[in-house]
C-alpha cells in the first residue's frame, strides 16, 4: 500500500513539473502566460556561467572564457538578456540573444545553491530538447 501511495504521489507531482519541451518555440512559451519575476542585463558569476554554457551549445562558436562569451552575447543584433520566471514553484531562467535575426539561447532550472540545470536549447526561436541529458 505504501508503494502505491508513493507511486501516485510521484506521478501527481511530476505531472505539474515545468517542461520547456511542451512548447514548440519561444513564441508559444511567451503566449502561455508564464509569470516573469525579473529581467537582468548585468550578470553575477552564476549568470555568467549560464551564458558560457548557452553559447557552448552552438557547435560553431569558439567560447574561450566568460569575457569572450559575454562580448558575443551582447554584440548580437539585439543585446542578450536573462529573464527569470516562477513556474510550478521553480525558478526558471531563459537566456536568449540574437546573433542574427533569429533567437538563440537556453532554458535553465535554478537551484538555491547557485547550481543550474539545462532544460532546453533555443535555436532559431525553436525550443529543442533532443540533445539534453
Amino acid at each position: 500500500m505504501k508503494f502505491l501511495t508513493l507511486a501516485i504521489l510521484f506521478i501527481s507531482t511530476s505531472a505539474f513539473a515545468f517542461n520547456a519541451c511542451q512548447f514548440q518555440d519561444t513564441t508559444a512559451f511567451g503566449e502561455s502566460k508564464k509569470t516573469e519575476i525579473s529581467r537582468t542585463e548585468k550578470y553575477n558569476p552564476v549568470e555568467l556561467q549560464m551564458i558560457v554554457a548557452t553559447l557552448k551549445l552552438d557547435y560553431w562558436r569558439e567560447v574561450k572564457d566568460a569575457k569572450s562569451a559575454l562580448a558575443e552575447f551582447n554584440e548580437s543584433t539585439e543585446a542578450g538578456e536573462i529573464i527569470y520566471y516562477s513556474i510550478d514553484g521553480k525558478k526558471i531562467a531563459m537566456i536568449h540573444y540574437y546573433p542574427g535575426e533569429n533567437e538563440y539561447g537556453a532554458f535553465f532550472e535554478m537551484y538555491p545553491n547557485g547550481k543550474f540545470k539545462l532544460l532546453a536549447k533555443i535555436s532559431d526561436g525553436d525550443i529543442d530538447c533532443s540533445k539534453i541529458k
